[in-house]
């Protein structure tokens, strides 16, 4: 168990500072005045902002409940309903976002 919270301690705020530097740049590149008129970048603009809502808000919170033992959802059954709901919701609605700009990329040749 202690080896467990020491990896989580380790290896979650590398996956947050590589998730959203890698998202900044998505969003950098992706609202150049040339992508920005293809619906495919919007697509793809909206994952940005789903993926870096999830690495800043819900990554930190479970790096807090896991690996310094400070969980929030404890507090309030409404904030655990939301984060549960969120930790669920954001992960597939990222997916959903990655078909549509697939269906539409297909669409449009």
């Amino acid at each position: 168990l202690n080896t467990a919270t020491q990896l989580t301690r380790v290896i979650v705020p590398i996956i947050i500072v590589l998730g959203v530097t890698g998202n900044l740049l998505n969003v950098w590149i992706l609202t150049r005045p040339t992508l920005n008129r293809h619906a495919c970048s919007q697509y793809f603009l909206a994952l940005t902002s789903v993926n870096l809502f999830y690495c800043t808000v819900l990554l930190i919170n479970n790096l807090l409940a896991d690996g310094f033992q400070h969980d929030l959802t404890l507090f309030s059954s409404f904030f655990c309903k939301t984060i549960s709901f969120l930790l669920n919701f954001s992960p597939n609605l990222s997916l959903y976002l990655i078909v549509f700009a697939s269906i539409d990329r297909f669409c449009a040749s």
